[in-house]
């Protein structure tokens, strides 16, 4: 099963079907920690502010590596998912272990 998903997301990322990555960038941590043995943890917070605003960290194997903030909580677990993705990547690319 595991391998199957993984495929045929690799073939939307690859095809330039990023719909479904779009929406489901929080699958992708939890698949990525799997794949290392650990865990990934979203901590969601209310901002205070003016306008009800969500907030959520996101923390992989006991490191923070991403943060976000929306009007939704859906949004703000997309964008801290996002970020956290593009923290990963880029860890991975210059080889550092701290990757936030």
């Amino acid at each position: 099963m595991g391998q199957s998903l993984s495929s045929s997301r690799d073939m939307e990322i690859e095809s330039g079907n990023n719909d479904n990555f779009n929406e489901s960038t929080s699958e992708y941590l939890h698949y990525i920690a799997f794949k290392c043995g650990t865990k990934v943890e979203f901590r969601q917070a209310l901002t205070p502010s003016v306008e009800l605003q969500f907030s959520v960290e996101i923390w992989f194997a006991g490191e923070k590596i991403g943060e976000g903030n929306g009007r939704t909580r859906r949004e703000a677990q997309h964008q801290a998912a996002k970020a956290s993705l593009m923290n990963l990547v880029g860890s991975a690319k210059s080889g550092t272990s701290s990757v936030y």
